[in-house]
């Protein structure tokens, strides 16, 4: 609230994009760093799901333990080993193993075929898990399962993506948001779309105002009710809110101090890149052009006063010349009367 230039506040938010239509069954953490609205009319965003996102999987199907058995599993989050006596059911196997799911990043349910599933807590091919067999007798599907990155395109064009988190960049459009992995939108052939209706920090940057010519940057609200992740923010940290450090949703309270650490430093990194490299730049070459016409101005007046000087030079020798001349003319009728004369 108190960071302002020339009056006007940079990050509370009133530099951001505004969008319209965007559906938080579909789209969430939506970041939009840059946006050319030509002529300030409103931008379509078309978001084409291709292949959905999916996290690593491994099912088991036997009910029932025949003897004691130890298992070690393993995530994104770390491993650890689970023992379980003779008889445990798959029901059995799922509370063990949910038990220390914010150890590993594994998570277990039954499904209704009565099958053991373990999948990893996120989506994307960084996501993985892995279940091995230290004693007893258990043979599930697997040993190790990854998951699956979303593809996407964005406006027909590929987008970058890491699991359901997407990034797109193009010369006129730079955005950043996350599939929701219960919505419509995560399965193969979903779709979704929005409008960016206005909003940014636009500079003209050229000799002459046109759109070519512009620049867009966004700035969103770095306030504590904006970082962090969606519906969880830092506000939510403090003494008596949800996710209070007194609380038991510690990994929640790391998840999102981690989110809006991240969310500045992005912030920082976009607006230094584009004052040195978009904003400083032009600088640079402003002053070069400018240093530029001094020295050509320079050249000028030089020249001119070199060549004023010439001529003054040429036309004195020249009056010297005719002077001389002309004094010669004059004495040579003189001696021949002083001849005659004589």
């Amino acid at each position: 609230d108190a960071t302002s230039f020339q009056g006007a506040k940079l990050l509370n938010g009133n530099y951001d994009y505004q969008t319209t239509g965007v559906v938080a069954a579909d789209v969430q953490n939506l970041q939009i760093a840059s946006a050319h609205l030509t002529s300030g009319a409103a931008k379509t965003v078309t978001v084409d799901v291709t292949t959905s996102a999916q996290f690593g999987k491994i099912s088991y199907a036997t009910g029932t333990l025949v003897d004691n058995v130890t298992l070690q599993i393993g995530g994104n989050q770390g491993t650890t080993q689970i023992s379980l006596a003779t008889g445990s059911t798959n029901a059995n196997l799922a509370t063990a193993i949910n038990g220390v799911k914010s150890a590993t990043g594994v998570s277990a349910l039954v499904s209704s075929d009565t099958k053991l599933y373990l999948t990893s807590t996120g989506y994307g091919s960084k996501q993985f898990v892995s279940l091995n067999t230290v004693s007893g007798t258990f043979v599930p599907s697997g040993n190790k399962a990854t998951g699956r990155d979303a593809i996407v395109t964005v406006n027909g064009a590929t987008a970058q993506a890491d699991g359901l988190s997407v990034n797109y960049r193009s010369s006129d459009l730079d955005l950043s948001f996350d599939l929701q992995n219960t919505g419509a939108v995560n399965v193969t052939g979903g779709t979704t779309n929005f409008n960016i209706s206005g909003g940014g920090a636009t500079f003209s940057l050229g000799s002459k105002v046109t759109e070519d010519g512009k620049a867009s940057i966004g700035l969103q609200s770095v306030s504590t009710g904006s970082l962090g992740l969606a519906g969880k923010y830092l506000s939510s940290l403090g003494s008596g809110q949800t996710n209070n450090l007194g609380s038991a949703n510690l990994t929640t309270s790391q998840q999102i101090i981690d989110a809006a650490v991240k969310q500045v430093s992005q912030l920082r990194g976009r607006l230094g890149a584009f004052q040195k490299f978009t904003i400083g730049s032009t600088v640079n070459s402003l002053g070069v052009a400018l240093e530029n016409s001094n020295a050509a101005e320079s050249a000028i007046r030089d020249t001119d006063f070199a060549q004023e000087t010439s001529a003054l030079t040429r036309s004195q020798i020249l009056a010297q010349a005719a002077t001389t001349v002309l004094a010669q003319a004059n004495a040579q009728p003189q001696q021949a009367l002083a001849l005659l004369k004589g």
